[in-house]
């Protein structure tokens, strides 16, 4: 495939630690959330914070982005936080404490008001590790619970949903279903795309794809073309505007994965993957975020990933 549009990618990454052969965010982020070219991020574990990066003047020569502390106490108490964005405001669902019910926060990015409801929400197993996905163009985010629930809560009305789905009806052979530290995009029509991760202990080969229809509640497994990438857990995943999923770096037990950097077309059938060339990679990276900032058309198809 020829690629032609250069895409730009933030890689957050604060506070590198070195372990072993892997570069950790020892302040990871649940969900980046861009509105109006900056990025918002809630971070966790070892420094909970409430930031903003403004990626309005990212140029292929920037080296530097500086971050502005949004923190407020009611953010930064909550524990195993999970964010979304949609227009002009930020939910974080949590709570403060796993014997209490949870609550959400609307934190409105133009006026900084910051609400609480606590009339909203399901309590999700603290051991949770997995972001919300989405939103979806009618602003549904999607949670996956290990006990074969959908947890949906719309954007819009304030209201959730459940939706039970087998995951086991796919894979008959499995006595136990654990699916985690995959990545989940949502496309267009409605499929949420895994990548990756664990599965009952063992690792979820990378041409083999594990999809989740939302319209119809199903599930099922694709084999996908292309060029060969390793399976990988911890890594991240963006999805640019023709329909291709950008995926990088994780690792696989204690080991690194190759490539770093992959790219899934799924406008084709069946998807096909494909390894670009990178100019100046950075190396192995676990536990990250990524964000399609811009994109536009030129002479090559380049993959810039900045690091703050």
């Amino acid at each position: 495939m020829d690629y032609r549009s250069i895409l730009r990618i933030i890689s957050l990454n604060l506070l590198f630690s070195l372990i072993n052969k892997f570069v950790v965010a020892t302040y990871f982020v649940t969900t980046p959330i861009l509105i109006d070219k900056k990025i918002y991020a809630i971070g966790e574990t070892l420094a909970k914070r409430f930031i903003s990066i403004d990626v309005s003047t990212l140029s292929n020569f920037t080296s530097t982005l500086e971050y502005i502390s949004l923190s407020r106490s009611e953010i930064n108490s909550i524990l195993n936080p999970r964010s979304a964005g949609w227009k002009d405001f930020i939910i974080i669902y949590g709570t403060k404490d796993y014997l209490e019910d949870p609550y959400i926060l609307k934190y409105n990015v133009t006026s900084q008001a910051l609400t609480k409801d606590v009339s909203v929400g399901p309590k999700f197993n603290a051991l949770i590790e997995e972001p919300f996905i989405g939103p979806d163009d009618k602003g549904n985010i999607y949670i996956y619970n290990e006990n074969n629930i959908f947890y949906i809560f719309n954007l819009e009305t304030f209201k959730w949903d459940t939706k039970e789905t087998k995951i086991d009806k796919i894979f008959p052979d499995k006595v136990l279903i654990m699916y985690k530290r995959y990545t989940a995009t949502i496309l267009p029509n409605g499929i949420i795309v895994f990548l990756g991760g664990v599965l009952s202990f063992k690792p979820v080969p990378m041409n083999k794809i594990i999809l989740y229809d939302t319209i119809n509640g199903s599930w099922s497994t694709i084999d996908v073309d292309g060029d060969f990438v390793g399976s990988r857990e911890l890594h991240s995943a963006c999805l640019t505007s023709d329909g291709r999923i950008i995926v990088y770096g994780g690792k696989l037990e204690f080991q690194s994965v190759e490539p770093d950097l992959a790219v899934l077309d799924t406008s084709v059938t069946p998807y096909k993957w494909t390894v670009p060339y990178v100019i100046n990679p950075i190396g192995q990276i676990i536990q990250h975020i990524t964000v399609m900032v811009d994109e536009f058309m030129e002479q090559q198809h380049l993959i810039k990933i900045y690091s703050c």
